[in-house]
């Protein structure tokens, strides 16, 4: 963050890939640092969060539209490491419903 401060910038929001996810660059981003970073879908965190929240997402108080899609989107805490991070959960019931719809024709196609 010294480097940054010859940019006289008064607030800095990092916007980073998946990739960057790991416990030792959050704590390296510190707790003064605003960033955003996507988990993966395979990562346990994540599907501990979707899988408390996802039942109780779909709600005219937590919808909007995005390009003509129907989404939904709650806020909520998370705990890694020692830190406290704020998580936007994000659901497509749409794209839900098409890879449930892939899934169980490639599981049929297996058992054939």
């Amino acid at each position: 963050m010294k480097k940054l401060s010859v940019f006289e910038v008064a607030e800095i929001l990092f916007v980073m890939d998946k990739g960057f996810y790991s416990k030792s660059n959050l704590a390296e981003m510190g707790v003064d640092i605003e960033f955003l970073i996507p988990l993966s879908v395979n990562n346990k965190t994540f599907r501990a969060l979707v899988n408390s929240r996802v039942e109780t997402m779909v709600g005219s108080e937590t919808a909007f539209c995005s390009d003509k899609r129907l989404l939904y989107k709650v806020e909520d805490r998370v705990y890694i490491g020692e830190v406290e991070y704020v998580a936007h959960l994000f659901l497509d019931t749409k794209r839900k419903q098409q890879e449930e719809t892939t899934l169980h024709a490639l599981i049929l196609e297996i058992e054939s």
